[in-house]
């Protein structure tokens, strides 16, 4: 597994320039496309906090982020302030990716921080936008959206304000969440993903309750 040990201070311009060497290593792209590859990066930002919960004042924390199944850390970058950007991707030698999850583990001083590992959903862009396309036109209010986006571009703001007004009186009734519901349930997503989504979803629903079932005789056997 690749990993990525935070820049601190001056060391933050030679983080961003490794991660540019990085994808220059990546050999199983063709040269052609390593250019357009960049575009396609993963990222998440990283919040360091003290044991309150507050947000801490300070970078230069020992952050460190490994991946694995199929997960390559590009790099961790220290923006201070007790943020930290995470840039990554998902590698796939050839063709196009099946609806996966890759692996990311995240530590703290060299300690596991809460809610890590974290397991990304990995698509390919096109079929997360038709998926995407298909919920909007399945629904009232996902043509309501658009239409406030559109609005939005063309300079009409009075009439996008009284869209998002509309939209947000209506959301909350019975009727507009059951037609959400009905919206949702009619989208082909096995179509859209294929059948990777339904058995990646089972898998992890099995994993919880697994869990959760652990947790239970654990708190059983207690005195």
């Amino acid at each position: 597994p690749a990993a990525a040990a935070a820049a601190a201070g001056p060391a933050a311009a030679a983080a961003a320039a490794a991660g540019e060497e990085d994808l220059e290593e990546l050999e199983i792209l063709p040269k052609e496309r390593k250019q357009k590859f960049k575009h396609f990066i993963n990222q998440f930002d990283l919040i360091v906090c003290d044991a309150n919960g507050n947000r801490v004042a300070v970078g230069g924390h020992c952050v460190s982020v490994r991946g694995s199944e199929g997960a390559r850390v590009l790099r961790v970058c220290d923006e201070g302030e007790g943020l930290y950007k995470v840039f990554y991707v998902k590698l796939q030698k050839q063709g196009l990716l099946p609806f996966t999850s890759c692996r990311l583990d995240i530590f703290l001083f060299e300690k596991p921080i809460l809610s890590s590992p974290l397991k990304p959903l990995i698509a390919n862009l096109e079929e997360v936008q038709q998926m995407y396309k298909a919920a909007a036109a399945a629904t009232k209010i996902g043509a309501s959206i658009n239409l406030f986006e559109k609005c939005l571009r063309e300079g009409l703001h009075d009439k996008a304000a009284r869209i998002l007004e509309a939209v947000q009186n209506t959301f909350t009734s019975q009727e507009t969440r059951r037609e959400v519901e009905e919206g949702l349930a009619r989208i082909k997503l096995g179509e859209a993903l294929g059948e990777g989504l339904a058995a990646q979803l089972q898998q992890e629903a099995e994993e919880e309750q697994q869990l959760q079932q652990q947790q239970q005789q654990q708190q059983q056997q207690l005195p």
